[in-house]
């Protein structure tokens, strides 16, 4: 019940830009108190900043939260999301992960999956899908960015150029049909660039607080990915709105509901 209150508390941050304690109290039935102590939560987590009476958004277009607080937030829908997205890796595949909390989820999912071949820009990544014996794992050079750990630059775009992948998994901080995927960072959009550049279908994994919003850098339009997979608590508007501009959505049901359904008939997608 707090992990869904706090959710719910960021989405309208995202959305307005500042929340009303009394008012989230009245909505969520509970005490000024325990609202302010949410609040207070959320921003030792670095997700907002607590003014008199409430909170406001202490995020930007060209600022992007911590990767610690944002390994926090979402994760129910972040494990939906990439438990939807292994189904789409066949054994043998080969693949190219972008950084991100969400991606890496989606690494601990292929676990299971025999003689992949991974390119990566996210030593989180790397990590996790090195621990299965039978992928071969290849990082990319670059600088290596604190927090996310993460490379970009020439070395990680030049890197690129030499290979040529069945699929690439990428995030983004920002997806919109005016604007397309976005992100926070010059040099990681470049390198997202170039992933899809190498890749022959294109998968966007990213939790429904993405969507009807953009940020600095556009890395591509809706055109070049293939499927995106999002979470169960997306607007349904806006997959509405991205099916009508020929985007194909997956939304993801939680863990338990997929694990008990049957399984998916991918051609049907």
């Amino acid at each position: 019940m707090v992990h869904e209150r706090l959710d719910k508390i960021m989405k309208q941050i995202h959305t307005d830009g500042m929340v009303n304690a009394g008012k989230l109290a009245k909505q969520f039935q509970v005490s000024v108190e325990t609202i302010r102590r949410d609040l207070e939560t959320l921003e030792n987590q670095g997700a907002l900043k607590r003014v008199y009476g409430g909170a406001i958004s202490n995020v930007s277009k060209g600022v992007e939260r911590q990767y610690t607080s944002r390994e926090l937030l979402r994760t129910a829908e972040k494990q939906a999301i990439a438990l939807r997205a292994a189904d789409l890796i066949k054994d043998g595949d080969t693949i190219v992960m972008d950084l991100g909390t969400t991606t890496l989820e989606v690494a601990k999912c292929l676990a299971s999956k025999q003689y992949l071949t991974c390119l990566t820009n996210s030593l989180p990544v790397g990590m996790q899908m090195v621990k299965n014996d039978s992928c071969r794992v290849f990082m990319l050079g670059g600088q290596l960015r604190k927090g996310d750990y993460s490379t970009s630059g020439f070395m990680a775009d030049g890197g690129l150029e030499n290979f040529r992948v069945d699929k690439a998994i990428i995030g983004a901080s920002g997806i919109s049909i005016k604007n397309g995927v976005t992100d926070y960072h010059v040099e990681e959009a470049k390198v997202r660039r170039k992933m899809i550049e190498i890749s022959e279908q294109v998968i966007l994994v990213a939790d429904s607080s993405k969507f009807g919003t953009s940020t600095f850098v556009q890395i591509c339009e809706l055109d070049s990915i293939d499927q995106i997979i999002t979470d169960w608590r997306i607007d349904p508007k806006i997959v509405q709105d991205l099916q009508a501009s020929q985007t194909q959505v997956i939304v993801a049901m939680p863990v338990d509901e997929q694990r008990l359904a049957a399984p998916y008939d991918l051609a049907d997608e």
